[in-house]
């Protein structure tokens, strides 16, 4: 397992001193670059759920990754008008781990990647005005 963790870390981006780490989101300021978890699954580490109080399995996490990418990828700010950002990168987290820094990103979470090309937009990142990425959509609620 820590051989899978070791080749898992070594494909993420350097912690070089181009990027700083904030919470589970962090910034690579050379590429303007954005990480952060987009949907954490809900599991003992988790059990509040997110800021609303919303739970979902990690196959939830999953199909709503794909489907997200399956729809276009489209980024908007702060739900609203699309951004000028692209995603980059997109993955299911194979494995608990913590950034150098930061906190622990969950196994079976969805880590986005967006590169920035709004220089305002990449203002509000670096200064820690934007630090997350925010799921729009519509489901069902049930009471678990």
């Amino acid at each position: 397992m820590k051989e899978l963790i070791k080749q898992f870390l070594e494909c993420l981006p350097s912690t070089a001193e181009d990027t700083i780490i904030m919470k589970v989101a962090y910034k690579q300021e050379e590429q303007q670059l954005f990480y952060a978890v987009v949907l954490e699954p809900m599991t003992d580490v988790t059990p509040e759920g997110d800021t609303h109080g919303h739970r979902m399995s990690a196959a939830e996490v999953e199909a709503a990754a794909h489907n997200y990418m399956l729809k276009g990828a489209k980024v908007k700010r702060m739900h609203e008008k699309p951004a000028e950002v692209k995603v980059v990168e997109s993955y299911i987290s194979p494995v608990d781990w913590v950034p150098e820094g930061g906190v622990m990103i969950t196994k079976g979470s969805w880590v986005m990647t967006v590169k920035v090309f709004d220089k305002a937009i990449w203002k509000e990142i670096k200064d820690g005005e934007l630090k997350a990425f925010s799921p729009g959509g519509l489901g069902k609620l049930k009471d678990l």
